[in-house]
């Protein structure tokens, strides 16, 4: 499966993002929404758009350097600034780089280990049943079982459920 990869600065604007409402303004946020850079330049899959709104009026930064990485209907961007803290990025509860690629649809299984190593994210969200073109699709669920919450993860593709 071919992935196009090139690294580009692209404007640091927000094209289109999820709606959740976020009421915290004590930046770097640790949780807000995902987005698509503006002009196309693909879904950015480790940064929220409110936290590369803030650092861009803070720094008067127009651009910001990403890598975009490619497959017919997917692009998705991971931001490689060297001017961009740590801090600034997506990071799962232990403090340990994440990826979102909600909104980016079904992804397939190269793309998105092509992008968590661009990201530097050791990604664990894979069933085992997908080939390198098929689109990784886990759902996440927790459910009540008597006094113990579990969560789960279910494949959509072949139905596989297992405790996380």
């Amino acid at each position: 499966m071919k992935i196009d990869k090139q690294r580009k600065m692209v404007p640091a604007r927000v094209g289109g993002r999820s709606l959740v409402a976020i009421g915290d303004r004590d930046f770097p946020l640790s949780f807000g929404n995902y987005f698509d850079f503006a002009k196309g330049n693909g879904r950015c899959v480790n940064m929220w758009a409110e936290n590369l709104e803030e650092w861009a009026r803070q720094n008067n930064a127009k651009k910001v350097e990403c890598i975009i990485l490619s497959h017919e209907y997917s692009s998705l961007a991971v931001v490689v600034d060297n001017r961009i803290g740590e801090e600034w990025l997506i990071h799962d509860h232990s403090g340990n780089r994440e990826m979102c690629l909600t909104g980016a649809g079904f992804v397939p299984r190269a793309l998105t280990e092509a992008v968590a190593e661009a990201a530097g994210v050791i990604y664990t969200r894979y069933c085992g049943c997908e080939s390198p073109e098929t689109g990784v699709h886990i759902i996440e669920i927790y459910r009540d079982e008597g006094e113990v919450r579990k969560h789960f993860r279910h494949c959509c593709n072949c139905r596989k459920e297992w405790e996380v």
